[in-house]
């Protein structure tokens, strides 16, 4: 029992070992959502480029898309762009939490013969995560964000797009 003890623990070690901290990262994540005024399910793809500036600030961007929603109309296509600041705390057991925010644009469809246009709209989104560097080169990432925007019809006049998303995903740092 001892020595499959040791040899887990020989084994772990890399996984354990104090990494530091990078200087870029990139990643892609799976995005749940929850579109709070339509009270629809949603689930996008989201990519994440953050450079580490000297310090404990550094600058981030997000993308996001709409993959798939669990109700039938309302919303049809979503596609966002965000940049901004992130404050990364201390480490805390081997976890870096970090906090931000970032403005940026949406681009949406909606389902809807009315208003099937594109339509462009700035959104914004404070957001708090987790990050995980388990190797020199991986790392893993849990984010909660509230995305804020609203589309603006002129025969309809607004559409809530406010959303609660939870982001999670494997990637690459240097």
């Amino acid at each position: 029992m001892v020595r499959y003890v040791v040899i887990f623990l020989i084994g772990a070690a890399p996984l354990m070992a104090e990494a530091k901290p990078p200087t870029v990262r990139a990643m892609l994540t799976f995005t749940p959502g929850y579109l709070t005024a339509a009270k629809t399910t949603t689930y996008g793809l989201g990519g994440e480029l953050e450079i580490y500036t000297s310090g404990k600030v550094s600058m981030r961007s997000d993308g996001y898309a709409l993959v798939g929603k669990s109700e039938q109309g309302g919303l049809k296509q979503n596609f966002q762009g965000f940049l901004g600041i992130v404050y990364n705390f201390d480490k805390l057991a081997g976890m870096s939490p970090f906090m931000g925010f970032q403005p940026g644009f949406g681009l949406a469809q909606m389902a809807s013969p009315t208003y099937s246009d594109f339509r462009l709209m700035p959104v914004f989104s404070p957001f708090v995560g987790l990050h995980y560097f388990a190797e020199t080169l991986f790392h893993f990432t849990l984010t909660f964000r509230y995305v804020y925007g609203e589309l603006l019809y002129p025969t309809v006049g607004s559409v809530s797009m406010s959303e609660i998303r939870l982001s999670f995903g494997l990637g690459f740092h240097i």
